[in-house]
């Protein structure tokens, strides 16, 4: 007797409701996976920071009386590490912000965000005065190249452009940290046991992954406490992730408990299927079937349905997901992590079939003949 022609051939309805019921279940959970990895990368290209780059903002105050060159200590350890300390002053009738900074290292720290400048045109100076550059816009308000702040005289030294277009963004005045120290605060400034800056604010630039990166920071600084300290683009992923948390929470919650559904009710159909087939296995029996090839009967039929069921939603979900996120114009579909997936469609393959390999061991001759 050929067991997968005699599987096949029974009637299947029993099975159908407690499959159909994780195949939604997976549709929904696969769902769930592809539009949280839609937001994810929405987000991502919209977060101040980009992978590898991480802002450190450690109060190197408290560290003063260490005798490290944090600066110095960092730029061994990074591939890019740019200094930042700053002020609000007025000038102009406008509040301005003075920031020091590594000038040849191209960045500014404004708004709580890293933006891109460059010198447009440098200017032939003295030595006598601290130098500033000032963005190119306000060029035409100028009157010679020597400036006032807070009653100091200092040179224009060039001009920069930013890639910002908020007016907000352009009142700022960028000096080299020997000039900021000279010229605004002498306290950023150490000169025992040897000269050193107090820095408020770092960009980093590395290629370690995030762990490796914070604890080659909490290694420069000999203190664990640093790590709260410091934002990576994943840190901030992460936290603007958990407005989402219960998206991704719900279905995850709805597939555990028509799994735990679907356990109770494979058992309770496989006794139903018996008693219905009782007549068909009977005589099968009586034709020398043996019992365990009536128990892998039952095995090979949720064993089918069950393949058929988790590749189904999986490619049922897939697709629902890819209209769903195509016509919100606010999202581009993305693929979630194979793993994920793989994960998903193993579960719903594998469990029937396992609860149904456990619930047929409890099957006797008695169950089938009587």
């Amino acid at each position: 007797m050929n067991l997968f022609k005699l599987s096949f051939s029974q009637n299947k309805s029993r099975f159908f409701f407690t499959l159909i019921a994780l195949m939604i279940a997976g549709i929904a959970l696969t769902f769930s996976l592809f539009y949280t990895s839609s937001i994810k990368q929405n987000l991502a290209k919209s977060l101040p920071l980009r992978n590898g780059e991480i802002h450190l903002f450690v109060n190197e105050r408290i560290y003063k009386e260490v005798p490290v060159n944090f600066y110095e200590k960092l730029k061994e350890e990074f591939d890019i590490v740019i200094p930042f300390v700053s002020k609000d002053t007025l000038y102009n009738e406008k509040i301005y912000r003075i920031i020091g900074t590594d000038i040849n290292g191209n960045k500014l720290f404004i708004n709580n965000q890293f933006l891109n400048f460059e010198i447009t045109e440098q200017l032939a100076t003295s030595s006598d005065y601290p130098q500033v550059y000032l963005h190119e816009n306000v060029r035409s308000n100028l009157e010679g190249n020597l400036i006032q702040i807070n009653n100091k005289n200092f040179e224009i030294a060039g001009f920069y452009k930013l890639d910002s277009d908020s007016e907000e963004d352009l009142n700022n005045i960028i000096l080299s940290l020997d000039d900021y120290a000279n010229g605004i605060d002498e306290t950023i400034k150490s000169e025992t046991p040897f000269t050193r800056f107090i820095i408020d604010d770092y960009y980093l630039k590395t290629n370690l992954d995030e762990e490796n990166a914070i604890q080659k920071i909490i290694s420069v600084y000999n203190d664990p406490q640093v790590r709260f300290s410091l934002n990576t683009h994943a840190s901030i992923l992460r936290l603007e992730m958990q407005q989402f948390l219960l998206f991704e929470s719900v279905p995850t919650i709805f597939f555990i408990f028509v799994t735990l559904f679907s356990i109770i009710n494979i058992y309770i159909t496989i006794k139903l299927a018996i008693r219905e087939r009782r007549k068909f296995y009977t005589v099968l029996t009586f034709l020398g079937m043996k019992l365990r090839h009536l128990k892998l009967m039952l095995l090979l039929e949720v064993s089918f349905i069950s393949v058929i069921a988790g590749f189904g939603a999986l490619l049922l979900g897939i697709g629902i997901s890819f209209i769903t996120i195509s016509l919100n114009k606010e999202l581009v579909f993305a693929w979630t992590k194979p793993e994920l997936l793989v994960i998903v469609l193993l579960t719903m393959v594998f469990l029937p079939i396992i609860q149904t390999l456990i619930s047929v061991q409890s099957i006797k001759y008695k169950h089938i003949i009587n």
